[in-house]
């Protein structure tokens, strides 16, 4: 028997009424059943329903009296599907209503629901964007005071995690986080893309700047991004995409320069690192991160003067900024005692990962005296590119350029992944264990007719994510999920992910099975699955390195929606250049 569940029922009370009113609910409490979090609610609501919470955990997990059966994961009934993580002393749950047939348009007259597999997925989101502002050390709090009020270190936070829920909803963006890829910023010329790396690289990158990350990022879109060599250090898609929305929900962002500190759960979920942040272009939102492990003000001077040297290569205006800081500094009460140990060495071995002083040894991505091989860009051309990427990326645009004709009107809507590999070559040739890495990225179009009503756009995402677990488990059902989610947590493979490193350098991996399912890749080299409902056809294929999800209208026959999506996969990797950053750089290339 497993040892945690999942329980069915068609009995809805007065309290699923109640809690159903509230729309789709993310509620987050300590174990002690405090309030922690709430997406939906009043205070004397949410503090009912995590009591309610509390005792079916008891019931099902509890003493010697009850069931003790394990770990409550979710609950289905009539009109509700709730689905709960507990990590240690916080647990968080979803609550998401059925919607309801209205009986007017065909396509409304079927109920749509999220998959269970995908309200974790959402709740892994949440619970890792409170370690981004804590750190895993916000558990310690817990283990000493079992009562503490977190909320009031939380008021900033709040407005992140609803951000994150939007934008993962029907109303926002959820496709990148349904096939864990970062949204490309697309079609800008290969030349072009290359050349921001190479300035990134060779600026940022400089010894004395002390850069763990560099990125341009064009609103919730990447541009390009610049990271070390060595795979267990670099970014993971779901940290990328708290950045992303960490940076976008910054309301100073236009005006200011920001210095910010955060934790990226993937990359070491007990320190910070700190990370400095200007607009470049108002009208697209083109922004450089540059995230290092130092918090002083020679820190951000220098990350400054980068700046600007980088504004100036990249042929852009340059722009006089008032600086803002976010927070002075992250909370005392849950500080490690030393935040990320990440340090430029001399050595010249990678056969010790970590240097006495704990720090991690990356020597071999160190840049020696800068000489700048990268010619200052036209300027303009940049922003050209970038500003008409946001016009030429609408769905009509992609089909009149990849589609004749006779497809065109037969797509509706589609989400396309590859997975880019990144070079880090000369390391894996040292390291023959190490196997490549890679930086899965994603396009999809806006969502437009016929998915205008917030239930169409529902049932568009809802089917998408059952055809995402039928290529990678072969069903949709929430058996398969709950136990592929038991063997993601106890594979001590998927744990080597953050293992690989110094023990310094874990991660929340294995509290986030559902973000490691949607990474994985689909188990069968070519898959294809499809469901018809209503008047359209949502269909998934799936070969090496790249996914695809899609609609068509159902007047037309299966086989013809397949051959058009192998067109479009076909149209789409051609031109991998423009559309994707084809070439990741790390600091060693």
């Amino acid at each position: 028997m497993n040892d945690e569940h999942t329980l069915t029922s068609n009995n809805d009370g007065d309290n699923t009424e109640q809690i159903a009113a509230m729309e789709h609910n993310v509620i987050v409490m300590s174990e002690s059943g405090k309030p922690i979090f709430s997406r939906f609610g009043s205070q004397g609501k949410i503090a009912r329903i995590c009591g309610l919470v509390q005792a079916l955990r008891t019931a099902i997990h509890g003493s010697k009296s009850t069931l003790g059966l394990g770990e409550i994961q979710s609950i289905r009934s009539n009109k509700l599907c709730i689905v709960f993580m507990t990590v240690e002393s916080i647990t968080l749950v979803s609550i998401s209503e059925r919607t309801k047939p209205n009986g007017g348009n065909k396509n409304e007259n079927t109920d749509v629901m999220e998959t269970e597999a995908y309200g974790r997925l959402q709740l892994e989101y949440v619970y890792a964007h409170i370690i981004l502002m804590l750190t895993n050390n916000v558990q310690s709090i817990y283990i000493q005071n079992p009562a503490f009020d977190l909320r009031s270190m939380m008021n900033s936070s709040d407005n992140l995690i609803r951000g994150i829920l939007d934008e993962s909803g029907p109303e926002g963006n959820a496709g990148p986080f349904l096939v864990s890829g970062v949204q490309s910023c697309f079609p800008i010329s290969y030349k072009l893309r290359h050349k921001c790396s190479k300035v990134l690289q060779s600026i940022a990158g400089r010894i004395e700047n002390n850069t763990a990350f560099a990125l341009l990022i064009v609103g919730d879109r990447l541009l390009t991004v610049i990271q070390p060599s060595f795979r267990p250090h670099q970014l993971r898609v779901s940290d990328l995409h708290l950045i992303l929305n960490f940076i976008n929900k910054q309301p100073g962002l236009i005006s200011s320069e920001l210095w910010i500190p955060m934790c990226l759960p993937r990359f070491n979920s007990s320190g910070f690192l700190y990370a400095y942040t200007s607009c470049l272009d108002i009208p697209s939102k083109l922004t450089l991160i540059l995230l290092s492990s130092h918090n002083t003000t020679e820190q951000f001077q220098l990350l400054r003067a980068t700046s600007k040297q980088i504004r100036e290569s990249l042929g852009l205006p340059s722009v006089s900024n008032s600086v803002l800081t976010i927070v002075e500094d992250e909370p005392k009460s849950i500080s490690s005692p030393t935040d990320v140990g990440w340090k430029r060495t001399s050595e010249e071995s990678f056969d010790n990962s970590t240097t006495d002083e704990g720090y991690v040894n990356i020597s071999d991505d160190m840049i020696g005296n800068y000489t700048s091989t990268t010619s200052i860009m036209e300027e303009g051309e940049l922003l050209r590119q970038v500003r008409q990427s946001l016009q030429l990326s609408s769905l009509d645009h992609i089909c009149d350029q990849y589609l004749d004709d006779q497809h065109t009107p037969s797509l509706l809507h589609f989400l396309f992944r590859l997975d880019v590999p990144v070079d880090n070559s000369s390391i894996r040739n040292r390291h023959h264990q190490q196997k490549p890495g890679y930086l899965p990225q994603c396009i999809s179009p806006g969502v437009t007719a016929p998915f205008e009503s917030t239930a169409s756009r529902r049932r568009l995402w809802s089917n998408y994510q059952k055809l995402s677990l039928r290529l990678r488990l072969g069903s949709a059902t929430v058996e398969s999920s709950m136990d592929a989610f038991d063997m993601i947590q106890n594979d001590s493979c998927f744990d080597e992910i953050d293992t690989n490193g110094p023990a310094a350098f874990s991660g929340i991996s294995s509290h986030c099975p559902a973000i490691g399912l949607h990474e994985s890749p689909p188990y069968n080299k070519d898959g294809l699955s499809y469901i018809v409902e209503g008047e359209e056809i949502y269909l998934a294929m799936n070969g090496k390195h790249f996914e695809l999800y899609m609609v068509t209208p159902s007047n037309i026959p299966v086989k013809r929606a397949a051959t058009i999506g192998t067109k479009l996969i076909r149209e789409i990797i051609r031109d991998e250049k423009i559309l994707f950053l084809s070439k990741p750089l790390t600091w060693r290339d």
